[in-house]
């Protein structure tokens, strides 16, 4: 059976960091009392998707109309 080049874990998890942050999102470790797990997870469902990054001194085309 051929050996595969399996990639470090560390390799992975940066890549996926990278890919994240390129789509607005952030990996964040917070330390909080494990009574209180539940409610933080429950807070960071209510953020929502992250926002689309603007560049202001890119002009829209028809202002008018949603961004979205």
């Amino acid at each position: 059976m051929p050996k595969t080049t399996a990639q470090p874990s560390t390799d992975r998890v940066r890549r996926f960091r990278e890919r994240a942050k390129q789509e607005g999102w952030a990996t964040v470790a917070v330390k909080v009392p494990a009574s209180r797990v539940d409610d933080v997870r429950a807070y960071a469902e209510t953020l929502g998707e992250p926002v689309k990054k603007r560049n202001p001194a890119q002009g829209s085309l028809f202002p008018e109309l949603p961004e979205d």
